[in-house]
């Protein structure tokens, strides 16, 4: 009863129904936009004062000050406009033909034109665990990016099931926040992992992962496919090195490899009782 209660009045969702209305997906893509924009601001705003305060010993402080705002807002663009292909280089992925992957297009394009979603890129990496994830810096230019593994390993019905929670993503706006978070926090652990495990978990809530899942089943309309792949990813990816240990390793941005076991058990309790 606890999950359905979160079901139904946190996310205000009954299966078979419109998650939320167009108004309150406008405010929660908005909420995940304006919190990938303002981490970025803050690491750009840090990079400009670090300059300007260094300049302070050498050049007038009506020079220094207007060179450190110009360099926030390079440092800014350059976060933005990269974080997705910095993380697409550490999972090295690529991107696949309709011919090299001939289930997951055809999934993809039937899901799309289902829920009215404009078709992301689809890329896969070569890693031994169960990842999926979205990335880009918004809907036109999102990305899906799949582990092989979980393609191999996933029936029809659980590989569909994947991708509608990873286009729910999308039309939540979640894309361009998991982009951010992603590389800030592969980038903090080269310094400490714990620090970038930390990191992420903070800027990451299971909540949107919950909305995601409802989102996705209520395209698919057929929640026990979503569950199966959340056991086979509790199961499949708890055999790994833990990811705190070595996150960029183990692409751990991927949501899929959200291994926190309240938040799967959470994620599973509220599919259950749909």
């Amino acid at each position: 009863m606890a999950a359905s209660r979160l079901a139904s009045n946190k996310y205000g969702y009954r299966f078979g129904w419109p998650p939320s209305s167009s108004g309150e997906m406008e405010r929660g893509r908005s909420t995940a936009h304006r919190s990938a924009v303002a981490v970025v601001a803050l690491l750009a705003g840090i990079c400009g004062l670090i300059v300007a305060t260094i300049l302070l010993a050498f050049v007038p402080p009506w020079v220094n000050w207007p060179v450190g705002a110009i360099t926030a807002l390079l440092c800014g663009l350059v976060m933005w406009y990269n974080a997705t292909p910095f993380i697409l280089r550490q999972l090295e992925a690529r991107a696949v033909s309709p011919a090299e992957e001939p289930r997951a297009y055809n999934l993809l394009e039937a899901l799309c034109t289902t829920s009215g979603i404009a078709k992301p890129q689809l890329m896969v990496y070569d890693k031994d665990l169960l990842g999926a994830g979205t990335l880009g810096r918004n809907r036109k230019h999102a990305v899906i990016v799949l582990s092989t593994k979980m393609i191999t390993l996933m029936s029809l019905v659980e590989l569909e099931g994947v991708l509608a929670h990873e286009l729910a993503h999308i039309k939540q706006g979640d894309n361009g926040l998991n982009a951010v978070s992603a590389a800030l926090s592969t980038s903090l652990s080269w310094i400490s992992p714990k620090l970038g495990w930390t990191v992420f978990t903070r800027l990451q809530r299971v909540e949107r992962e919950i909305e995601a899942d409802l989102t996705g089943v209520a395209i698919t309309r057929y929640p026990p496919a979503l569950c199966s792949v959340l056991d086979k990813v509790r199961t499949t990816n708890a055999e790994l090195m833990p990811l705190t240990e070595a996150p960029w390793k183990n692409a751990w941005p991927i949501l899929w490899c959200w291994t926190r076991k309240s938040g799967l058990e959470l994620r599973l309790a509220v599919l259950r009782e749909l």
